[in-house]
């Protein structure tokens, strides 16, 4: 995958995290239109997998499903995040990015434990996965 399409991925990414933080939402449509955009984009460039684009939106509709389960502790807002991240990323780029968000949202969450919040702190997951994606497109230059 090339650095310029992941960068372009965070940056369309960054009005969801905007209204993650400050409304503990995001605009699905806003997801959806830049999710087909970057499978189009995967899909045409070839930089990934073909098979890779679908699984990692599949991805996606998992943590969707674990919403369903969880009744709603995880968003559907996330859900969609990582099947739009798929398709920009496929599936491999995605699984490893998504390790990286859950890394630094334990890592949150473990602080706002020890700042005695305990489960009243609300923890908006978009900020961390577009922390996952730029560490991504930064390993991609190295």
């Amino acid at each position: 995958m090339s650095v310029i399409k992941g960068l372009t991925a965070v940056i369309l990414f960054l009005p969801c995290v905007v209204t993650d933080i400050r409304k503990k939402s995001v605009s699905v449509w806003h997801l959806l239109a830049t999710g087909i955009a970057g499978a189009a984009f995967s899909l045409i460039l070839g930089d990934v997998p073909w098979w890779s684009v679908p699984a990692g939106i599949l991805l996606g509709g998992a943590f969707l499903l674990l919403t369903k389960i969880t009744r709603g502790a995880i968003g559907y807002g996330d859900g969609t995040m990582i099947a739009f991240l798929g398709a920009w990323f496929g599936l491999g780029q995605t699984l490893s990015l998504l390790l990286m968000a859950l890394i630094l949202a334990a890592v949150w969450g473990g602080i706002c434990l020890f700042r005695k919040k305990g489960r009243k702190c609300r923890i908006p997951f978009a900020p961390f996965l577009a922390a996952g994606a730029a560490v991504n497109v930064v390993a991609m230059l190295f």
